[in-house]
């Protein structure tokens, strides 16, 4: 039997649609699980930056062990953030004012996974600043 130029079994017949279901599917979904992995890495990236600076600006200010240049300051920071490949220049070290002995700044470009949707880059910034403990206040 015939209907509309086409045999029956070809109206009756399911094979296949469950590969076109996931053809449509399977792309929106691996977007989603992507963007969900680089959106914790880049939360992740932004903590760690916060706490290497924290702990810099810290040690720096107590003037511990390796701490006590900008250079030793530097290469605590960037031993702390190690696990997201940050250099030591990256991080700078000033002394704005004596109610901030110590400042420690980053400032890095995170790259998303994928740019194509208008994403490209995000800045990631982190300073802490800690008053040091051997200046006595005025």
């Amino acid at each position: 039997m015939r209907r509309g130029g086409r045999p029956l079994y070809l109206l009756r017949n399911r094979r296949g649609v469950a590969a076109i279901e996931m053809a449509f599917v399977l792309p929106v979904y691996l977007l989603f699980l992507f963007g969900v992995m680089d959106m914790g890495w880049l939360m992740f990236k932004q903590v760690t930056l916060d706490r290497a600076v924290s702990l810099a600006a810290r040690c720096g200010a107590v003037r511990n062990g390796g701490c006590a240049s900008d250079a030793g300051i530097k290469a605590y920071a960037a031993g702390i953030a190690s696990v997201i490949n940050v250099p030591k220049e990256s991080f700078t070290v000033t002394t704005p004012s004596p109610s901030c002995g110590i400042q420690v700044q980053i400032s890095q470009v995170h790259n998303f996974f994928y740019s194509g949707g208008g994403l490209g880059s995000v800045t990631l910034r982190a300073s802490a600043c800690m008053a040091r403990t051997d200046v006595k206040p005025a």
